[in-house]
C-alpha cells in the first residue's frame, strides 16, 4: 500500500504520510475533496493485498468516483467487475494508431513504405488498445520504425513512471 500511497501523493501534489495514516480512508477523502471523478490504476498485476484493500475502500466509500484498474490477472475482489479485453483486429489497430497519432501530429499519415513496420509494431503491442494509444501518442517524438527498434524496452518507453502517468491523468480531469 505504501507504493500506491506514494503514487497517489505524487498525483495529488501532496505529501505522503511518513507513517501509515491512521485514517484508512485518507486517500479516498482527499480524492473526494478534490472532486476527482475518475481514478485509473494501471498495472495492478503485482499489487499487494494492502494496495488492493485501498482500492476496495475507494470502491465502497467513494461510489461517485469511477475506479478503473488494469491487470493481466483477474483481481476478483468484492465490488469489482472484470472485463477481458481481446486484441484488436489488425485493421482496427492500424486505424486506432493513425487516429491517435493525428491527435498529436496533425500532419501524420501512414506512408505505404512504413505500413509493414507499423503492422510489426502493432503485433509487438499485441494489438491491445491501451498500448496502441500510448505508442501513437509518441509519434511526434518517434516514428513507428524507431518505436519498433525500441520495443524491447516497451514498458519503459510506453508507460513512463506511474506518478507521471497519474499526474497527467489528474491534470486532465
Amino acid at each position: 500500500a505504501r507504493d500506491l500511497e506514494h503514487i497517489l501523493a505524487t498525483a495529488l501534489h501532496t505529501a505522503s504520510p511518513s507513517q501509515p495514516d491512521p485514517d484508512p480512508n485518507h486517500w479516498v477523502t482527499l480524492l473526494q475533496e478534490r472532486a476527482i471523478s475518475l481514478v485509473v490504476l494501471d498495472g495492478l498485476d503485482h499489487a499487494l493485498d494492502p494496495s488492493l484493500a485501498l482500492l476496495e475502500r475507494g470502491i465502497v466509500h467513494a461510489p461517485e468516483i469511477l475506479w478503473v484498474s488494469t491487470s493481466r490477472r483477474q483481481l476478483a475482489r468484492p465490488g469489482m467487475q472484470s472485463l477481458n479485453l481481446e486484441p484488436m483486429p489488425r485493421e482496427d489497430a492500424q486505424a486506432l494508431f493513425v487516429e491517435r497519432a493525428q491527435r498529436v501530429d496533425l500532419d501524420y499519415s501512414l506512408a505505404p513504405e512504413t505500413t509493414s513496420q507499423l503492422h510489426t509494431l502493432l503485433a509487438e503491442l499485441d494489438h491491445l488498445p491501451l498500448a496502441i494509444e500510448w505508442a501513437a501518442a509518441r509519434v511526434h517524438l518517434l516514428a513507428p520504425k524507431e518505436l519498433l527498434e525500441r520495443i524491447h524496452r516497451r514498458f519503459d518507453l510506453l508507460q513512463g513512471t506511474q506518478g507521471t502517468t497519474l499526474n497527467a491523468l489528474f491534470d486532465s480531469v
